[in-house]
């Protein structure tokens, strides 16, 4: 996970909006890193988010921000996986 990711993931919320972001490194070409969302922690999908922001930082990072579901309660997860 450090190879991909230069810390902690945030997840934010708002009265209009619930918020998860995380900082990746633009080097670690290798890892690729997917957001995961769960109402029960059983079942995980991706395609209940929806990618609102990617900014790098000047420093050789990228804070990649996804909006959750507000109705609802749940999980969210990064799934960090090393391809050749």
């Amino acid at each position: 996970m450090s190879y991909a990711l230069a810390s902690e993931p945030i997840v934010q919320r708002t009265a209009e909006q619930v918020t998860f972001s995380y900082r990746h490194r633009l080097g670690a070409d290798q890892a690729e890193v997917t957001v995961e969302w769960s109402s029960d922690l059983m079942v995980w999908n991706s395609g209940l988010l929806d990618l609102i922001g990617r900014m790098p930082d000047g420093f050789g990072l990228e804070i990649a921000t996804w909006q959750l579901p507000l109705e609802s309660r749940g999980f969210v997860r990064l799934r960090v996986v090393v391809v050749p």
